[in-house]
């Protein structure tokens, strides 16, 4: 029994390998715009076989992300262990860049959104006090002509 795998963005493959056996490690990386990605594995049964209790594959996806899954050396290049971390380390430096602008912009929308509620309710308590003055004001004069023509003024 071999396995079938593939990732994709919901618009083209990014990765794909057939025949898996054994353990695989596989990586990818995304440039772009954040988006949902799809694991899709499939099981192929070879001619011959039939299901059963005993065909059993256990299947364990571990996804890394953001500073997590930094881009590593080649294995044929030869760095050392601080020149590794200097690498991890500008991975986590342009995660915190980017959390830091989307900070920025979340703040600068929600900032727009405050004062156009500001704004709406500014409008609208001017508006029922307005009503409010109007009925009171209508209610007096109403009053007034009602005594008047039951000649009690």
């Amino acid at each position: 029994m071999t396995i079938d795998a593939y990732v994709s963005d919901g618009t083209s493959q990014i990765w794909s390998k057939y025949d898996l056996k054994d353990q695989t490690n596989f990586s990818f990386r995304t440039h772009g715009e954040p988006r949902d990605y799809k694991f899709c594995t499939k099981n192929v049964m070879e001619n011959g076989y039939s299901s059963g209790p005993t065909m059993k594959i256990q299947m364990e996806l571990i996804v890394e992300t953001g500073y997590d899954m930094f881009e590593k050396p080649n294995a044929n290049e030869k760095i050392k262990p601080i020149e590794e971390e200097l690498i991890r380390l500008e991975s986590v430096m342009a995660n915190i860049v980017d959390t830091l602008s989307y900070q920025e912009q979340r703040e600068v929308k929600l900032r727009d959104t405050n004062e156009s509620t500001n704004e709406r309710v500014k409008w609208f308590s001017t508006l029922s006090l307005l009503t409010l003055f109007g009925l009171g004001v209508w209610q007096v004069l109403y009053l007034k002509s009602f005594f008047k023509s039951k000649k009690i003024l």
